[in-house]
């Protein structure tokens, strides 16, 4: 089955509608703000997922007998799955209450005047970045074998030239690291390097000046 033109239209007019959107909500929010949320969370999951089984040994939120399968063996492992989840729950709710007491001080040094509008210059590019991750999130989703026109959806709309913009821009990043790595087999053992690596390396030299240091 095709894609409709205009349903391709209308999934352009929403990626569009989506960076917008994350943009003007990036220069608002500003830079050190969207910062500590990413850190944060990422920091209150990691220490609800540390700390949840350890408090759940010891105190028991959920009594094992609201479980089911109580009186077989498995209600054990369903109390303790049970009573990890919650924890961990109780923990990340905790630590981002703890996190909103940051928030009116680092909302406080975004108004300082220099600061804040880079702070805001900054967010809003943040956005763009963290939405084209989205964008790409959603795209491999749309190309799982439950979606039968997910792959026609991603090739025919934006999805399709933002996925090769990011793929080439992650490969030029790596073609720095490419030669490197050659110059690490190098440090490490000359017989390690590959046709391929001695001319990387070459390359490399060239690139730099190296080639006449000692001339």
């Amino acid at each position: 089955m095709n894609v409709s033109g205009s349903f391709i239209m209308i999934i352009n007019i929403l990626i569009l509608a989506f960076y917008i959107i994350m943009f003007f909500a990036g220069y608002k929010k500003g830079f050190l703000l969207q910062v500590v949320d990413i850190i944060g969370l990422l920091v209150t999951i990691y220490l609800a997922w540390l700390f949840a089984p350890v408090l759940a040994t010891y105190f028991e939120i959920w009594p094992k007998s609201m479980v089911p399968l109580q009186d077989t063996i498995f209600g054990t492992a369903i109390s303790n799955y049970i009573n990890q989840l919650v924890w961990f729950f109780i923990i990340l709710v905790a630590i981002k209450l703890l996190l909103l007491i940051i928030r009116p001080v680092i909302k406080m040094l975004q108004q300082i005047p220099l600061l804040k509008q880079l702070n805001g210059l900054l967010g809003a590019l943040f956005s763009f970045v963290s939405s084209t991750v989205w964008v790409i999130l959603i795209s491999f989703i749309l190309t799982l074998p439950f979606f039968s026109e997910g792959q026609q959806i991603v090739q025919k709309s934006w999805m399709s030239p933002i996925l090769d913009t990011a793929t080439n821009f992650v490969k030029e990043l790596e073609e720095p690291l490419k030669k490197n790595d050659a110059l690490a087999k190098l440090t490490n053992n000359m017989n390690d390097l590959s046709e391929n690596d001695r001319e990387e390396l070459k390359q490399w030299f060239e690139e730099n000046n190296l080639d006449e240091v000692g001339k």
